[in-house]
């Protein structure tokens, strides 16, 4: 059986899920490649860890607050246990995408 990380607030299908990041940049374009990989990078991680399947992210910029917010639904949850014990999730430190810094 497959074994993911017990998020600490459960996955619901249907749910929108968030993540924002503040920017130190008084100004980030709207599609500024490295703010996307930043979020590709980051709903990856949490697909791969968590064991769920989302859907294509969206990500919104607001350079005058310097807030960047991404959102993404939870489509359906992978098969598998779930375990607050992460040293037994089988993901290699090599196999889980760095953010992007």
């Amino acid at each position: 059986m497959t074994l993911y990380r017990k998020p600490s607030q459960p996955f619901l299908p249907g749910e929108l899920r968030v993540k924002s990041w503040r920017t130190l940049e008084p100004y980030t374009a709207e599609n500024d490649p490295t703010w996307l990989a930043r979020c590709q990078q980051y709903w990856t991680l949490q697909a791969r860890l968590y064991g769920v399947v989302l859907s294509p992210f969206v990500m919104l910029v607001n350079s005058q607050d310097g807030f960047v917010s991404t959102y993404s639904t939870v489509m359906e949850l992978l098969p598998g246990e779930r375990t607050s014990d992460y040293s037994r999730v089988p993901v290699a430190a090599q196999e889980v995408p760095r953010l992007v810094q």
